[in-house]
């Protein structure tokens, strides 16, 4: 099973109440936008499902009829990972890594399949990386 994590701390997220998401690496500079799909997959990726789960789960949400494509899936997949926004997660036993049960994901229904999109934007880089915000420790003090 293909399982992801989040790099680092210095990416930062949000869903917003359209379902749509943003995601900033603070290290590159880059900030991204997700459409519904895609953070749906984000939320999933957050809370340590495996790619077939996520693909389980899209399958069984998916109204009769509709168009999904789990290659699509696995491309955004290797997207993110690509822009380093996630990395595999080791699976073995010392981890303490649970996998959660792709039943009790949020299991609202979705009538048609719109395929994850990623834009990717680099038009605030110089601003983000003088920001010192990205200096931090994971015990969120700044960096001297």
């Amino acid at each position: 099973m293909e399982i992801y994590k989040i790099t680092s701390t210095y990416i930062v997220s949000e869903i917003f109440a359209d379902e749509e998401a943003a995601i900033i690496n603070l290290k590159s500079g880059n900030y991204y936008s997700l459409n519904k799909t895609g953070a749906q997959i984000w939320r999933q990726i957050e809370q340590g499902f495996a790619v077939e789960q996520i693909n389980d789960d899209m399958r069984r949400r998916l109204a009769a009829g509709s168009n999904y494509d789990e290659a699509e899936v696995d491309r955004f997949v290797q997207r993110l990972k690509e822009e380093g926004l996630i990395v595999a997660a080791e699976t073995d036993s010392a981890l303490n890594v649970k996998l959660q049960d792709s039943e009790n994901v949020d299991s609202e229904s979705i009538n048609t399949y719109e395929p994850p999109i990623i834009e990717t934007y680099a038009d605030m880089q110089e601003i983000l990386l003088l920001d010192p915000i990205h200096e931090v420790e994971e015990n969120n003090w700044l960096i001297k």
